[in-house]
């Protein structure tokens, strides 16, 4: 391993030892510039900590049930035939997280937020200390801002903390894959600086350790690290001096990390675009060339860097237009931009070795902006053709490379005191930026309102139309989801989950006939969809056919169990009240214990199993489940009725005539709970002859 002590400066001819590492010594003005980040990161995401659970989040925390049992995280073959298993595989330290947090948390999203919101705190204070270490390395201690580091850290770093790009990232909980990929990216870079720094053996070897093992960790977070070894040469080559002989025992390492990606693809037996594209059809994305793709993100590229200069129109859902040729005007002219910005880094690298050393900080973070995206906006088709989340890696490198241009030209116009007018602009639009991040995640506490968003700002684009009848839904609006649903359907007539909903809905509201429709359209478009089997057996079920409807949960079951889909508590939980309509009270107990297995707080799940156990003259054990109902649920008027029902049955009058008041108090417009409580009533004190 090279030492950085061993690397040295020529001055006046004579050997200069490198200076140790700031980090060697705590100095109190960087604990004022933590404390001044962290409180501005609190305050900024205060809004945040009770925003729901948004749009996959339903599919891949909320329903998944990988992330609710350890054991398939001590032994991942168990996931094996699970459709999420892919992205288990790959993402595991990611996936490994959101199962710490259902342990603790369950499905209370605060705890998500405080994990997401501390590290976003610690990406930005990991900033602060790589601007550090950087003006520590042999090419930037003797630069004309190395004076000044503390101040080009603070201001990156808080730049990095308000932008308001970063939401979607931090806010929206299931990207936790970013920003935690970004936290291992910048810890790997950070401690690999340090180690270099180091002048004494242990500690150098501790730190290239924590380097090494934050780059596998990030390589298996998510895809996107997969350029941080390259990150790490490109920072050597760039901030230190060696020979190749020297430096190859240090970066061979980092170098076979690289592979560690492309093997778990490799082993996983699939391509890389059919896991990352893994139901493009099933959610009605447009299938994408990989030229168009290639095309589209040169220009998805420069939204993203006027995103970063300008955040205005932000949007979780854009409808971002796909380019096929190259010689299209927008995207040829986002080449010219791209190709020029990259010239310029590189010039900038080149004229560091003559004169103003600090150009090479700004090179190298223009660098790292495109080494960073370059896995999600190169010729790998994903479906989404941009996304704000995937700028939260690539932007440290543009705040570090616009805060140090920034403070260059202070240094540069010292005299006129330009310092004066700069610094309180630059205070101003960290002030700014925190104002528009802390608006934006307001957006983020009502679907509802995220959504109008994403419609107004992308009308023509179904998939706006569709998550906001999915939240109306939610609020029991099904009028109002109904025309969004519908309106999606008009912009892309075989949406199948658009189908499926308004089939769902069409249930809810008694429609049968209109119900059937909807269900057969979904099954002529995906006729192994078990959503759909689902579904029509729960129509045929309310008419009355259960013979027809058990078939169709069967064959649902086996499509579950084939692995096209994940069992759903719900499925379930209509399942045993098919039996329980055909008297078969057995196979019905079997189907709720199982619902209950996979949902343990389903408070339908538990009334329904007592209604059950009354039946087998359980009463206790009716009792019991009612409670835990009632408890999960305070407002379940038919489990409170059924628990009077319980209470009657076993003679305990004045208890079933609270529970029969309960029940009337949430359900007045209820006859049959009035009658309940008439007669509890009579019981008590026997109407006069």
């Amino acid at each position: 391993m090279v030492k950085s002590s061993k690397i040295m400066n020529t001055k006046n001819g004579r050997p200069e030892i490198a200076s140790p590492s700031p980090l060697a010594k705590f100095n109190p003005k960087s604990a004022i510039h933590f404390l001044f980040i962290i409180v501005l990161g609190v305050v900024i995401y205060s809004n945040t900590y009770y925003v729901p659970f948004q749009w996959d989040e339903e599919k891949f925390i909320i329903r998944n049930p990988l992330i609710k049992d350890f054991s398939y995280f001590m032994e991942p073959s168990k996931a094996l035939g699970h459709e999420l298993s892919v992205i288990l595989k790959n993402r595991y330290v990611g996936y490994l997280t959101f199962a710490l947090n259902y342990k603790i948390n369950g499905f209370n999203v605060l705890g998500y937020h405080i994990v997401n919101i501390t590290i976003h705190l610690l990406n930005a204070l990991l900033v602060y200390f790589l601007v550090i270490l950087s003006f520590k390395t042999p090419f930037l201690r003797e630069s004309d801002l190395s004076k000044s580091s503390k101040y080009v850290a603070l201001f990156s770093s808080l730049l990095f903390i308000s932008h308001p790009i970063q939401t979607e990232a931090v806010t929206y909980i299931f990207q936790r894959l970013a920003s935690l990929t970004a936290f291992f990216y910048l810890l790997s870079v950070a401690s690999y600086a340090k180690s270099r720094l180091s002048e004494r053996n242990r500690t150098e070897y501790l730190f290239y350790i924590v380097s090494l093992a934050s780059a596998l960790l990030a390589m298996k977070t998510k895809e996107n690290a997969f350029t941080l070894p390259i990150a790490i040469i490109l920072y050597e080559f760039l901030f230190f001096k060696g020979t190749i002989k020297e430096r190859r025992s240090t970066l061979i390492p980092f170098f076979l990390v690289l592979f560690v990606i492309p093997f778990t693809f490799f082993a996983m037996h699939k391509p890389i675009g059919e896991v990352i594209d893994q139901e493009v059809s099933k959610i009605g994305f447009q299938n994408i060339s990989r030229l168009s793709y290639l095309f589209t993100q040169l220009r998805v590229m420069v939204t993203y860097l006027r995103l970063l200069i300008f955040p205005v129109n932000q949007n979780l859902d854009y409808d971002y237009p796909l380019y096929k040729s190259f010689f299209s005007p927008p995207v040829f002219l986002s080449f010219l931009l791209i190709f020029g910005i990259l010239c310029l880094a590189f010039y900038l690298i080149d004229l560091s070795y003559r004169k103003k050393t600090e150009w090479r900080l700004v090179g190298f973070g223009i660098l790292w902006f495109f080494l960073a995206l370059s896995v999600e906006s190169s010729m790998i088709p994903i479906p989404m053709l941009i996304d704000e989340y995937r700028v939260y890696l690539p932007s440290v490198g543009f705040f570090i490379a616009i805060t140090t241009w920034g403070f260059h030209q202070i240094q540069t116009y010292k005299n006129r005191k330009i310092e004066r007018v700069v610094i309180p602009a630059v205070i101003g639009i960290v002030l700014i930026l925190s104002y528009a991040t802390y608006m934006r995640n307001s957006l983020w506490n009502d679907k509802v309102t995220l959504w109008d968003d994403v419609v107004r700002k992308s009308p023509n684009k179904a998939s706006g139309y569709i998550n906001r009848a999915l939240a109306y839904k939610e609020k029991d609006m099904y009028e109002n989801a109904i025309s969004d649903f519908k309106k999606a359907l008009s912009l892309t007539p075989n949406h199948v989950l658009a189908h499926h909903n308004l089939g769902v809905l069409y249930l809810k509201l008694g429609k049968l006939d209109d119900a059937t429709r909807e269900v057969q359209t979904v099954l002529n478009l995906s006729p192994d969809l078990v959503e759909a089997h689902l579904l029509l057996g729960m129509i045929l079920g309310k008419k009355n056919r259960y013979d027809e409807a058990i078939h169709e949960f069967l064959v649902a079951e086996k499509l579950s169990a084939r692995g096209s889909d994940v069992h759903h508590a719900d499925f379930h939980l209509e399942f045993a009240n098919l039996y329980y309509r055909k008297g078969r009270f057995d196979d019905a107990l079997k189907e709720l214990q199982i619902a209950l297995h996979l949902k343990p707080d389903f408070a339908e799940a538990h009334r329904n199993l007592a209604v059950v156990l009354i039946k087998k003259n359980r009463f206790n054990d009716a009792l019991r489940e009612l409670q835990t109902a009632i408890k999960l649920k305070p407002n379940f008027a038919d489990a409170r009725n059924d628990l009077g029902y319980v209470y009657t049955l076993q003679g305990k009058r004045e208890d079933a005539l609270l529970e029969f008041q309960h029940a009337v108090r949430l359900a007045p417009e209820n006859l049959e709970f009035a009658r309940n409580l008439q007669k509890a009533k009579d019981a008590i004190r026997p109407p006069r002859k």
